[in-house]
C-alpha cells in the first residue's frame, strides 16, 4: 500500500470562521480528519478523493477529485549463484527459470513474472518455438557450449506475462529488474564406442581392404551427439610371410576433447600353405641331361623355378 500527502483545499462559510470548519478526506476507505495531510494504506489503482467540510451546524459540502496509485519501484530480482551443468549423452540439457530464481519478489504485489534467456545467441541452442532467443521459461545448453561459461539473464517484472517465449519490446510499460548467472557447461564423458566383431582373413586378401577405412572391415557404433572426429589406426603384428594379426583401433573424440577407443582384431592366416609339390604353388624347371663333363648348368640354361603364389611367401 501507499502513503502520500494530500493537498489542503480552500473553503469558507458566511456564518462560521475558519477555526469552526471541520475537515475530512476519504480515499480507498481510509479517512483522515484534517484538511489534507498524510494518508496511508492506499492500494494500487485509481481512487476517488472525497473532501468534506462541515460548518459545525450540520451543513456539509464535499469536493471530489481522484488519485492514481501505481507501483513505480521495480521488483527485486534475486539470482542464484554460478551453476555447473553436465551435458548428457544426448548433447543437450534444459534448465527451467526456477533453477535461477532465489526468491525474487515485489513489495507491492505478488503478481510478478520471471523470464530467462541466454546472453549469447547460438541457433544450435535455441528452444523449440523460440528461434530468436527471446525471453522464455527455460534455457537450453548444447554441444557448442561444452567447456565454456554461458551467461544467463533473468528478468523479473511486475504483472503476469504469458507462458513461453515473449518479445519484451511489445511490453513498453513493463517495470522490471535483471540479474545474471554464469553457467559453466561441462562434458566429462567421452563417446560410447563399440567396435565391429573381430574377423579372420586370408593373407592373400590383406591388400583388398583398407584397415583405416571406416567401412571396409565394418563400422563402429558410436553414441555421442557432440561427436567431433573419428580416427582409424592400424597396428600390425605380422610375420615375414604376412601371418599374424592386425589391431584396428578406432578412436572417437567429442567437441570437449574427451575420447574413447576400441580395438577390432583382424586375424591373418594362410588358408593354403605353400607346397613345393603343388603345381598351383610352384613349378620346377624341366629336367635337363648333359652329355659332356664341362656342361654349363647355370639357371639361365637349366631354367628357374616359378613361384605361382607369392602372396604369403617371403
Amino acid at each position: 500500500t501507499a502513503s502520500f500527502v494530500l493537498p489542503a483545499i480552500a473553503a469558507g462559510d458566511n456564518c462560521s470562521s475558519q477555526a469552526q470548519l471541520i475537515y475530512s478526506v476519504t480515499v480507498d476507505g481510509v479517512t483522515i480528519n484534517t484538511n489534507g495531510g498524510l494518508i496511508s494504506g492506499i492500494h494500487i489503482g485509481t481512487h476517488d478523493v472525497v473532501y468534506k467540510v462541515d460548518d459545525g451546524c450540520g451543513n456539509i459540502s464535499s469536493f471530489i477529485t481522484s488519485v492514481t496509485v501505481y507501483d513505480g519501484v521495480p521488483p527485486l530480482a534475486l539470482c542464484k549463484g554460478p551453476k555447473v551443468v553436465q551435458l548428457p549423452q544426448s548433447g543437450m540439457v534444459t534448465l527451467p527459470k526456477s533453477a535461477f530464481d532465489d526468491g525474487s519478489f515485489d513489495r507491492c504485489t505478488h503478481e510478478i513474472s520471471i523470464k530467462i534467456k541466454r546472453m549469447n545467441d547460438l541457433p544450435a541452442c535455441h528452444n523449440a518455438g523460440n528461434p530468436f532467443n527471446r525471453f522464455d521459461d527455460n534455457v537450453k545448453f548444447c554441444c557448442v557450449d561444452a567447456g565454456t561459461d554461458v551467461m544467463v539473464i533473468m528478468r523479473v517484472s511486475q504483472n503476469l506475462l504469458p507462458a513461453g517465449p515473449i518479445s519484451i519490446d511489445t511490453y513498453t510499460k513493463l517495470i522490471y529488474t535483471d540479474c545474471m548467472v554464469a553457467v559453466k557447461v561441462v562434458d566429462k564423458f567421452g563417446p560410447d564406442i563399440t567396435c565391429p566383431e573381430g574377423i579372420t582373413i586370408d593373407c592373400r586378401d590383406i591388400s583388398k581392404k583398407r584397415v583405416k577405412h571406416p567401412t571396409d572391415y565394418g563400422m563402429a557404433v558410436i553414441k555421442e551427439m557432440c561427436l567431433d572426429s573419428v580416427k582409424y589406426d592400424s597396428i600390425p603384428s605380422l610375420s615375414e610371410c604376412g601371418i599374424g594379426f592386425i589391431i584396428r583401433r578406432i578412436t572417437a573424440k567429442d567437441k570437449a576433447g574427451n575420447s574413447n577407443s576400441c580395438d577390432q582384431l583382424i586375424k591373418v592366416v594362410n588358408n593354403s600353405p605353400f607346397n613345393a609339390n603343388d603345381t598351383s604353388d610352384f613349378i620346377w624347371p624341366k629336367d635337363t641331361t648333359f652329355f659332356v663333363c664341362s656342361a654349363n648348368t647355370a639357371p639361365t640354361i637349366t631354367g628357374m623355378p616359378v613361384i605361382k603364389d607369392p602372396s604369403c611367401a617371403k
